[in-house]
């Protein structure tokens, strides 16, 4: 299963606990089944992966606070992705409740 969001894994363990043992094998199985593929990026991985790139581009003799603008650029990058990992979340609490709702049928 993807690396999801705490709140979300709580909110499975505790939809899981009000699903008969003989239905609980087919919410796991429609919760991965739905959750594969999804993963989550941060705004810092980007800001350090943009400061490293700077850094590097400072040690040229013509570029002057690259690593600066590198790490903002970073950031801005990482921002963005944050903001769709939370529209994400969104969607996975939506995939669990449908997962939650197969098992029960």
């Amino acid at each position: 299963m993807p690396d999801i969001p705490y709140d979300i894994k709580e909110q499975i363990i505790d939809l899981s606990k009000r699903i008969p043992a003989d239905r609980r094998s087919v919410f796991i199985s429609a919760a991965k089944k739905r959750l594969d593929g999804v993963s989550t990026s941060y705004t810092a991985k980007w800001a350090i992966a943009g400061m490293a790139i700077g850094y590097l581009i400072d040690l040229l003799p013509f570029f002057e606070d690259a690593t600066e603008i590198g790490g903002l650029l970073g950031a801005a990058i990482g921002q963005i992705k944050d903001q769709k990992v939370k529209e994400e979340a969104e969607r996975l609490k939506l995939l669990i409740e449908e997962s939650f709702r197969e098992a029960m049928a």
